[in-house]
C-alpha cells in the first residue's frame, strides 16, 4: 500500500493495536491496491483497515473490528 520510502512505518503497524492506512484507489493512472506486488513495505497481516475514498476494508482476521 505504501509506495517510496516506509520511514518505520512495518516497525509501527506491527506495534499497533489497530493499523489504518490511507490511500487513493487509483494515484493517476496506476492502482494502489493490487492482488500481488513484487515488494512489500508493511505485511498485510500488520494491517488491520484500508481506507479509501471508495470505502473501508476491514482485515478478516480483526473480528473484533468486524463485528463493531
Amino acid at each position: 500500500v505504501l509506495m517510496g520510502a516506509s520511514g518505520g512505518h512495518s516497525d509501527t503497524a506491527a506495534g499497533a493495536k489497530c493499523t489504518v492506512i490511507t490511500c487513493p484507489l487509483i494515484r493517476g493512472r496506476l492502482p494502489m491496491i493490487r492482488d500481488k506486488v513484487a515488494t512489500v513495505i508493511t505485511p498485510g497481516s500488520s494491517v488491520d483497515v484500508l481506507v479509501t475514498e471508495y470505502g473501508i476494508a476491514i482485515n478478516p482476521a480483526r473480528t473484533d473490528l468486524i463485528e463493531r
